[in-house]
């Protein structure tokens, strides 16, 4: 994959694509390349934190 392919699929992944649809939008790659794009990645992304609201109208 070169360099290019690869910047393009992380913005994919940066968008929040998922990889059942990184394969789709990619169908030239292979879905071993593109799952190690997808892994490195996520594993390198911040966590979104789970934020709870409570609002008392009263």
């Amino acid at each position: 994959m070169k360099e290019q392919d690869l910047r393009a699929v992380e913005a994919m992944c940066s968008c929040g694509m998922d990889f059942d649809t990184l394969c789709a939008c990619f169908p030239g790659f292979l879905a071993a390349d593109l799952k190690n794009v997808y892994d490195n990645y996520k594993g390198v992304s911040q966590p979104v934190p789970n934020v709870a609201m409570s609002v008392n109208c009263s």
